[in-house]
């Protein structure tokens, strides 16, 4: 069984550290302290019980490097786990406390050609040309992404992307 092909559809990188990368980015956490506070029990009494671990795995994320390091950790993991596909889910607005941007928006978007398209609405702090920065998110996501899935579309906005409920902002039709 553990050798079949899985698929993973609701996973959570916030919550999906494994000790490896818990022990490079924080060296004074030990096994049991990982164990007891990022781990949940094999029963948890309610899902406040399962969730009061998370802002743990929050508070090592606050970097890209942290961001990186996690992400490749997962993928680590999927592979020896046999996942074939997985559906990650990410929280950006937890991961600010030290200059990290949640400010991007990704979305489908009609294409006569393909039928749809991925678009992107990116609010730059780096003082990024639009160009430079489309270059950089493409060489980024080349060897993480399918081709399809990588933004054919990106434009930079100004503007507030997410309301105070951390939801994506839609304007009224």
């Amino acid at each position: 069984m553990a050798r079949l092909s899985k698929v993973e559809l609701h996973l959570h990188l916030d919550c999906s550290l494994s000790y490896q990368v818990v022990s490079r980015l924080a060296p004074a956490i030990s096994r049991a302290e990982f164990d007891a506070e990022f781990i949940a029990p094999r029963r948890c009494t309610s899902l406040i019980d399962f969730l009061k671990r998370a802002p743990r795995g929050f508070q090592l994320m606050q970097t890209e490097e942290a961001l990186e390091a996690v992400t490749e950790d997962i993928f680590e993991q999927l592979a020896a786990d046999h996942v074939v596909y997985a559906e990650i889910r990410f929280a950006p607005l937890l991961h600010c406390e030290n200059g990290l941007s949640p400010d991007a928006i990704v979305s489908a978007e009609a294409n006569p050609i393909t039928g749809q398209i991925v678009a992107a609405k990116v609010r730059l702090s780096t003082g990024e040309t639009l160009p430079e920065f489309r270059r950089r998110m493409r060489l980024f996501c080349q060897d993480m992404l399918p081709a399809f899935k990588i933004p054919q579309k990106v434009l930079i906005v100004d503007e507030v992307t997410h309301g105070e409920r951390f939801k994506k902002m839609r304007r009224a039709s």
